[in-house]
């Protein structure tokens, strides 16, 4: 729309500031309210932002209007992503990490099904006299009004048989709850990890269309770039959710840093002719990324009672998406002034700092 390299990177970090705010927001309605309240608002909000989206993508001189509408679709993430707190707090600790996995696993379908859309959509663009890419967010629509229409049929709120941990330990008083992120070792560990974890990922996901795209590969190969990039963070979650519960968060990630590291590295030194490099690349970070969320989200759901829960991982979220946020716009501001390999390699120090503090 803007033609401008620079600001390619600003839809995709205002629905990113999006998902921040609608964590804490919707996890604030789900702890007052209940898991089913949260997320029913949540994708609602979502669908209205995709719809809105479409119809303000007619002109260039409506993309501020997108990068507003990409915020309400944003929020309709945070939904998604705190799902998989609801599905694991309904089960005990020892069944919390597996549980954690698969949820986070179901996003294969979507990582799959995703990127091919954006051909798929444009004949519907062309029809609607819009830009050939916008005909995705018609799919988008659609997704979300089936996950609204979903939730909307549960029978029982996740809130109401939410399993209790029995080593819960409560604020010292009523409105802590950045104290309790410091105060406790796990919770400070998830936070650090999954802020500096998530904010590596975007900066080199959000960039890498725009590098393939700018080195000729059409959009057959980057949504084959992108969808590598996609399995490698879902497909093998259940996996790393046992050896999580087998072995620890802490050993789990650890591993998945060095992962972050060597993708980072693989996709900055990979060469521009050909799309397998980076797409493998691009599943090692994936995959790298995978180990800290699942991990980071398991340390979550321990040694806080379950109001208090629900709190914690809505605020840990929205940090995490705030510092994604942050990359997502700088990334096309760096990939402008310093080039592919640049962008990268901050993204691999970041998490090698991370690893020492691990």
């Amino acid at each position: 729309m803007t033609g401008s390299r620079a600001t390619s990177g600003v839809p995709g970090a205002t629905a990113i500031l999006g998902t921040a705010v609608g964590s804490a927001l919707l996890s604030f309605a789900m702890a007052r309210r209940g898991r089913r309240f949260g997320l029913r608002l949540g994708y609602a909000v979502g669908l209205a932002g995709a719809m809105a989206a479409l119809l303000v993508t007619a002109t260039s001189s409506a993309f501020p209007l997108l990068v507003a509408t990409m915020f309400f679709l944003g929020i309709g993430h945070a939904a998604n992503q705190l799902s998989r707190f609801a599905a694991a707090d309904m089960h005990d600790a020892a069944r919390r990490p597996p549980v954690l996995g698969w949820v986070v696993w179901a996003g294969t379908i979507g990582a799959v099904l995703g990127p091919p859309l954006l051909r798929a959509g444009e004949p519907i663009a062309g029809y609607l006299d819009r830009p050939p890419l916008s005909g995705a967010l018609m799919f988008a629509s659609l997704f979300y009004l089936a996950a609204l229409v979903v939730v909307g049929l549960m029978r029982s709120d996740p809130s109401a048989i939410a399993v209790e941990d029995t080593s819960a330990v409560a604020t010292d008083r009523p409105g802590s709850l950045l104290g309790a992120l410091w105060r406790l070792p796990h919770v400070r560990l998830a936070l650090i990890v999954m802020v500096m974890g998530q904010a590596a990922m975007v900066l080199i996901m959000t960039m890498t269309p725009v590098h393939a795209r700018d080195h000729g590969h059409g959009l057959a190969a980057v949504g084959g770039i992108m969808t590598a990039h996609f399995v490698g963070m879902f497909a093998l979650a259940p996996f790393v959710g046992r050896i999580v519960a087998r072995r620890g968060a802490v050993p789990a990630i650890a591993f998945g840093l060095a992962l972050l590291i060597a993708g980072a590295a693989g996709a900055a030194l990979s060469p521009t002719s050909g799309s397998v490099p980076i797409a493998l690349s691009l599943f090692v970070v994936g995959i790298g990324w995978c180990f800290g969320f699942v991990s980071g989200s398991v340390l979550l759901t321990r040694g806080l009672a379950y109001a208090e829960r629900v709190r914690v991982q809505g605020a840990v979220d929205a940090i995490a998406w705030l510092a994604s946020a942050g990359a997502s716009l700088g990334s096309g501001f760096l990939l402008a002034g310093f080039g592919f390999a640049v962008l990268c390699a901050l993204a691999g120090i970041g998490v090698f700092l991370t690893m020492i503090f691990v």
